[in-house]
Order: structure tokens, then sequence, then C-alpha cells
């Protein structure tokens, strides 16, 4: 074996499917994150140099100052901040639920986990 592959370790993928497949989704949504950041400065663009069109050549100049300043990295993490206020509400909308199914069932959690707990000792 060569000295430079000595310490390396092949993945197994399979061990842990669950771990994998939230990667995997996270990478889809990061890279929707940047097509729609892209697809959203061309669009400014675009809209800009139909400014252009027919205007003065100072105010040609003021409207690529604009494109200059426009940062493309501002858009992402726009799009960003919003992901995590969707992900925050939906958290909360989740935690809401469950506690509304405990308190319209009449039993709470720690009750369920002791119920459990005793039938086990039973048998």
């Amino acid at each position: 074996m060569d000295a430079k592959r000595q310490g390396y370790v092949k993945p197994d993928y399979g061990l842990d499917k669950e771990r994998e497949r939230k990667l995997t989704h996270v990478a889809t949504r990061g890279v929707t994150q940047l097509f729609n950041a892209v697809t959203e400065r061309q669009a400014f663009c675009k809209d800009k140099l139909e400014e252009m069109a027919g205007k003065p050549m100072k105010e040609r100049k003021r409207i690529l100052e604009e494109l200059k300043e426009y940062n493309f990295n501002n858009s992402i993490n726009k799009s960003l901040k919003k992901a995590k206020i969707k992900l925050e509400t939906k958290k909360e909308e989740k935690e809401e639920e469950t506690d509304v199914g405990a308190i319209s069932s009449g039993v709470e959690d720690t009750d369920i986990e002791i119920k459990e707990e005793e039938e086990e000792e039973i048998d």
C-alpha cells in the first residue's frame, strides 16, 4: 500500500443513510437558492440595461455604478434569511400542534413514558 493512502478509509454510505439524505437535501436547497439568486441578478441587470437605452452618457454611468454596487452576496443572504424564517415558523407550528394534541388528549408525554416503562417491568 502506498504511504499516501495509508490513513484513508473508504466511506460506507449505507451505514448512515438518514444523514446522507439530509446532506443531499441541504445541498439541493443550496443549489436552488444559488440558481434563484443568479436568475434574479440577470433580471436586474437586464432591466438596468434596458433603462440605459437612449439615455445620455452621464445617466448611463450612474446606472452602471448601480449595477456595480448591487451586491450579489446580499441577494443570497436575503434568500437564506427567508429560508431560516420559513424553517422557524414551521418548527413553531409543529410545536404548537404537538402541544395542542397533548392538551386535547389529556395525556402528557411524561405520562406515556412512565406507562411504557411500567408495562416492560411486568413482562
